[in-house]
């Protein structure tokens, strides 16, 4: 076995153990396992020295038993710039499948972009806003409400700190005149 693929194996069976989705400075690319669900348990942890986060995500089923087949997803592309706020909305009743995000090392920040799905007949109601779910070099551990789901994600970088806090728009659902739980 070369030197390399050592070195590559050993880099992903370390970061399987730690539980995260990303390895600081690098890329995050994460989406749940299946297109009806949403991801209801955010996780990250800020390091100093590299003036990252590691993410780790859990998702949950919108609607239990729900085939998948008709869900449509899309990609938002990224939504800020490096140092610059984040204030994004999954539009046409979806709701946040997954994270993708980029760190620059000259910047110490991420650009976000997300992954939307949208399940025929499901439509959002009774949003509110999340107060921040962490402080500036915390860690964090967000959970999304029950009866609710994520639809969209609000962060600020702070240049002093080399960090972002993080808050969250959450929904309740309505399919076919029911309110249902997430």
């Amino acid at each position: 076995m070369s030197l390399q693929l050592l070195i590559i194996v050993c880099a992903c069976l370390v970061q399987q153990i730690n539980g995260w989705q990303n390895n600081l400075d690098g890329l995050l690319d994460y989406q749940c396992p299946n297109k009806n669900q949403f991801i209801n348990h955010v996780i990250s942890q800020h390091h100093n020295h590299e003036e990252d986060r590691q993410f780790d995500f859990t998702c949950s089923d919108v609607v239990s038993g729900y085939d998948d087949l008709t869900t449509t997803c899309t990609y938002s592309g990224w939504v800020n710039s490096f140092d610059q706020p984040v204030n994004f909305r999954c539009p046409d009743d979806g709701f946040i499948h997954g994270m993708r995000s980029e760190h620059n090392n000259h910047n110490e920040d991420r650009i976000w972009g997300f992954f939307c799905c949208k399940i025929p007949e499901i439509h959002m109601i009774s949003c509110e806003h999340t107060g921040w779910t962490n402080d500036w070099d915390g860690d964090q551990s967000f959970y999304v409400p029950p009866e609710h789901v994520m639809v969209g994600v609000t962060s600020e970088h702070d240049n002093h700190h080399e960090d972002r806090r993080f808050a969250y728009e959450v929904c309740r659902i309505l399919q076919g005149g029911e309110i249902i739980a997430g």
